[in-house]
């Protein structure tokens, strides 16, 4: 009995042909993803007049703002930068509107758990390591058991 060939046999040579162009678009699209910065979107809870209110921010902005309708009457509204995102901030809270916020990328702090230290640990020695690796803590505290009180072996 003769063994029937698949038909994909010399498929190999075919994917090794079109696998740098592939590569070269998979480079240039997760490039493009890189330089552009990740804003992230607002979202106002019982805007009075949504459209206004988009129309009002993009005369300020000059730039169009892209807006979407949520359950539960919510806009949720997608600067396109951070400074946008900043000048939709204010005036949020010029016009005193209830809103959502997520901070932009360079507004969050990096929070750090240690485990693993005595209780009786100076917390004067915990600062001093980041403050050698260039970066600036601005809480350094001993976390507490929450039913006891008591200090606990971590460190925040």
């Amino acid at each position: 009995m003769q063994k029937k060939t698949p038909a994909l046999r010399n498929s190999p040579k075919k994917n090794s042909q079109k696998s740098p162009s592939i590569a070269s678009n998979v480079i240039s699209d997760s490039s493009s993803k890189q330089s552009r910065n990740h804003v992230p979107p607002i979202v106002i809870d019982e805007p009075l007049d949504a459209t206004a209110l988009l129309k009002e921010f993009t005369a300020k902005c000059e730039s169009k703002i892209m807006g979407k309708f949520l359950p539960g009457n919510k806009l949720k509204v997608f600067p396109e930068t951070a400074e946008h995102h900043r000048k939709f901030q204010r005036f949020i809270t010029e016009k005193k509107l209830k809103s959502y916020l997520s901070e932009l990328p360079e507004q969050q702090q990096l929070k750090i758990v240690v485990r693993g230290l005595p209780a009786n640990f100076k917390v004067k020695e915990i600062t001093e390591e980041p403050k050698n690796l260039c970066l600036e803590p601005t809480l350094v505290s001993p976390m507490r058991h929450r039913a006891t009180g008591n200090p606990s072996t971590y460190s925040l």
